[in-house]
């Protein structure tokens, strides 16, 4: 019998190709664990890839769609490299497990959301100007948060509905949990999307509340996260993700600029009385706490940040392990408050606020 080619039709009879269906599956096989495992990951990592402009009025769309930095590249991240190279804590298909992994800063926090056009028209505020913290300034940041999330859950969707399909798992199973969830917060940030949609047509930029801190000194790292906050900073309950019909998020975007450095905290206006304790709080912290909400709070909910080699590079075991934890292993605490006895942990201080063994603030 005829050994069946990478191109040619699966004979399962799906209509696909071969090397996009059962190949990968029987590749595993034939190979040990921790290699069928990685070629699998970027098989389906590559397969995930969506190419579309997020921008709501399509009719200046240009047909180029382009890998659009959610971080600016010439102004931020071009800054904090070192030979054209920075860090992430976005792992790579080659080793999934990585803490930190080197990328060239032209394709760090890159995502293919935009046409052109509107990457480059859409944010010229923030791309070519100073930050002067002005609505427009926090709205755009706010959407290009939001817009390389939604990016990201999308694209996580479809990593899921191919693995699940590919090996024939049951949709309860953990793949096909994940893929639900992820679906679920596509639908709960196209709500803020709309509002932000509007926001832009109309050039109405008052729809977006924020906090926004500055520091006297050029940080070595940038990012952007989301949150959807269940308690405050007390272990007080301020929205449930399960019985909420409308879930409410924070936007966090980080960046030196000159020799100062900015974060914006952002919310959108509409939906802030969720959190109006939450905000009291996080407009209460001091300087030391502040630096430990953001050390925490982005590590924890995003693995779009970029850092210079000289923060990784100079970082101690202990401090990489504290960081590997946060990063991968934070939302056990969050499993266990939502778990135990609501009244139990009430007036208990977040492990937001508290040291979490490592320090992204560190000036040389």
């Amino acid at each position: 019998m005829r050994k069946v080619g990478r191109n040619d039709l699966c004979p399962c009879g799906s209509g696909e190709k071969y090397k996009k269906c059962h190949l990968i599956s029987e590749d595993i096989h034939d190979e040990s664990y921790m290699d069928s495992a990685v070629k699998t990951y970027r098989h389906f990592n590559k397969d995930k890839r969506i190419r579309q402009c997020l921008y709501p009025d399509h009719t200046s769309c240009t047909s180029k769609i382009i890998r659009a930095h959610s971080i600016q590249n010439s102004k931020i991240v071009q800054r904090i490299s070192e030979n054209g190279n920075v860090y992430m804590n976005r792992a790579k298909p080659n080793n999934p497990f990585a803490v930190f992994t080197k990328w060239g800063r032209k394709e760090a926090t890159t995502f293919t959301g935009f046409c052109d056009y509107h990457d480059k028209v859409l944010f010229q505020p923030i791309e070519d100007k100073n930050f002067e913290m002005s609505e427009e300034q926090v709205l755009l940041h706010t959407y290009r948060c939001l817009t390389a999330n939604i990016h990201d859950k999308q694209e996580n969707v479809k990593f899921g509905e191919s693995v699940t399909n590919t090996f024939a798992l049951p949709r309860d199973s953990d793949v096909g949990l994940l893929s639900l969830g992820n679906s679920l917060a596509v639908d709960d940030f196209l709500h803020e999307k709309t509002i932000l949609d509007k926001a832009l047509i109309n050039r109405d930029f008052d729809v977006v509340d924020s906090i926004v801190w500055e520091f006297d000194f050029p940080i070595q790292f940038a990012g952007s996260a989301f949150e959807a906050p269940t308690r405050d900073l007390k272990n007080r309950k301020i929205q449930d993700l399960e019985t909420n019909d409308i879930i409410a998020h924070l936007f966090i975007t980080i960046f030196p600029e000159d020799n100062k450095s900015y974060c914006i905290i952002s919310w959108i206006k509409a939906l802030g009385g969720i959190f109006n304790e939450l905000i009291g709080q996080i407009k209460g912290l001091n300087a030391q706490e502040r630096k430990n909400y953001l050390n925490s709070t982005l590590v924890k909910n995003s693995d779009n940040l970029v850092f210079s080699p000289k923060l990784i590079e100079t970082m101690s075991k202990n401090e990489v392990q504290n960081f590997g934890f946060i990063s991968q292993g934070a939302y056990l605490f969050d499993a266990f408050f939502e778990s135990v006895d609501k009244d139990f942990f009430t007036e208990t201080s977040r492990i937001e606020v508290s040291d979490p063994g490592y320090d992204l603030f560190k000036t040389y």
